[in-house]
């Protein structure tokens, strides 16, 4: 009588998980970025790659095209690659996970071009990392878990 049960709690969780995922307009995760980051992106944005960590984190990284990288910059307070950056970058590490490809990592041994801004507001924060050069673009959003409880501000 509990393995039934345990099926179906299974089927339920698994269920809201692939509901949650649906939300996304063409299965990207950036309607979902713009509404909880309140951040302008370029109408003409390529993804090379995104992810949804189910519980936790989303993100991806995408390409901007090379006429918005110079008001994309001025827009929003991008600093120089820090240690507070390593700190609160987890992109690199969802690759790891298998979250995504390898290859779409930020290339952290040659820090030169990128340049990042966080932000965050009660229950998400966010990281963008852009290499102001070639005009990838790396985000990462948290959110709350399922219970509710969110990431708190670092900065």
């Amino acid at each position: 009588m509990k393995a039934p049960l345990l099926l179906h709690i299974i089927l339920l969780l698994g269920g809201s998980v692939l509901f949650a995922s649906c939300q996304y307009d063409n299965g990207s995760v950036l309607p979902f970025i713009r509404r909880v980051t309140k951040v302008s992106l370029p109408d003409k944005i390529a993804i090379i790659s995104e992810y949804d960590q189910g519980e936790l984190e989303a993100g991806g990284k995408y390409q901007l095209e090379q006429k918005d990288i110079g008001s994309f910059l001025s827009k929003y307070p991008f600093h120089p690659i820090d240690q507070q950056y390593l700190y609160s970058s987890h992109f690199n590490q969802m690759g790891k996970s298998g979250l995504f490809p390898l290859s779409d990592s930020i290339p952290l041994s040659d820090k030169s071009h990128l340049k990042y801004f966080y932000g965050c507001k009660k229950g998400n924060d966010w990281l963008f990392t852009l290499d102001e050069k070639s005009g990838e673009l790396w985000i990462e959003v948290q959110y709350p878990d399922f219970q509710g409880q969110g990431p708190g501000c670092k900065i």
